[in-house]
């Protein structure tokens, strides 16, 4: 065999090599899933605990299922503040500490198109430090009564 068919093979393996690692999702792009009870029923939830997923959080999604939510996971307990930037849909919030439910917002409303400028966006600060928050799509709530004080069951595995 020759040098240039050598290096004809090489470099066809070495391209093969890289559309098979960027078409199969690594452990690290699939959605980590958690399920999560409260008050008898239960949720999937996306979790999110890398900064720059909990800055997109659900911006940008047109709806969310009623039976999913997104569950942001901080390392310590602190005051967290939110707001509904690039957000279609409504949501309600529950600020979460030791499993339990110290703050809830409902019916946060998505922005509308006068809402533009991001420094008119309001921001929802949690009314002590939390460990968690929980979205759900608005309803969500007042449908299952949901209230303060309802502890959550939280199923979160490591993914490694």
């Amino acid at each position: 065999m020759n040098l240039a068919k050598t290096i004809v093979i090489v470099a066809g393996l070495a391209v093969i090599i890289l559309a098979v690692y960027l078409w199969h999702p690594s452990e690290s792009k699939l959605p980590w899933r958690a399920n999560v009870t409260i008050q008898g029923e239960n949720f999937t939830v996306e979790v999110v605990s890398a900064d720059k997923d909990k800055q997109i959080g659900l911006s940008g999604r047109d709806y969310l299922p009623l039976s999913h939510g997104m569950l942001f996971l901080y390392d310590n307990k602190d005051k967290r503040s939110f707001w509904m930037k690039d957000m279609k849909f409504d949501i309600d919030l529950l600020w979460i500490a030791d499993d339990k439910i110290v703050g809830i917002e409902e019916n946060i409303p998505a922005p509308t198109l006068e809402m533009t400028d991001t420094d008119k966006l309001p921001i929802y600060s949690s009314p002590q430090a939390v460990d968690k928050v929980l979205e759900f799509s608005a309803g969500i709530v007042s449908h299952h009564l949901i209230k303060v004080g309802d502890t959550i069951n939280f199923d979160i595995y490591d993914r490694k």
